[in-house]
C-alpha cells in the first residue's frame, strides 16, 4: 500500500465559513478545490505580439491548476482508502491531473511561440 506521508500532495485547506462546516469529506474537498481555484493568479491574456514568457506563464498556470485538482483527487482517494474493505493504492490518486497535462498541454503551450505552421504542435 502507498504510504500517504511519502509522496502525498499538499492537503487542501478547508475554507472558513460562517455556517457550520460540512462533515462530508467530499464536500470539504470540493469546497477547498473551489476556493483554491478562485484564489490562483490568472495570467494576463496573450498580447498581439506574444512573448515566450507569456506562454511560459500560461503553462505554469496549467500546472498550478492541475496540482490543485491533484490535491482534490488525493483527498477523495484517501477517503476511499480509509473506508475500503481492501488495500487501495493511493498512487492511483496521486498526480493524475499533472501527469495528463505536463509535457502535453504544457509542451504545446511553451513551444507555441517557436513552432512554425509546418511543424504544428
Amino acid at each position: 500500500m502507498f504510504a500517504a506521508t511519502e509522496t502525498s500532495p499538499a492537503v487542501l485547506a478547508v475554507p472558513a465559513s460562517s455556517n457550520s462546516p460540512s462533515r462530508n469529506p467530499f464536500e470539504v474537498a470540493r469546497s477547498a478545490l473551489i476556493k483554491r481555484l478562485v484564489d490562483i493568479e490568472v495570467p494576463r491574456e496573450l498580447s498581439l505580439r506574444t512573448r515566450p514568457l507569456e506562454f511560459s506563464a500560461l503553462a505554469d498556470h496549467i500546472r498550478e491548476a492541475a496540482n490543485i485538482f491533484d490535491e482534490w483527487l488525493f483527498a477523495i482517494g484517501t477517503e476511499v482508502a480509509d473506508n475500503a474493505n481492501r488495500t487501495v493504492d493511493l498512487r492511483l490518486f496521486t498526480g493524475a491531473f499533472l501527469g495528463a497535462v505536463d509535457g502535453n498541454a504544457t509542451y504545446a503551450t511553451e513551444t507555441a511561440p517557436f513552432a512554425s505552421d509546418e511543424e504544428g504542435v
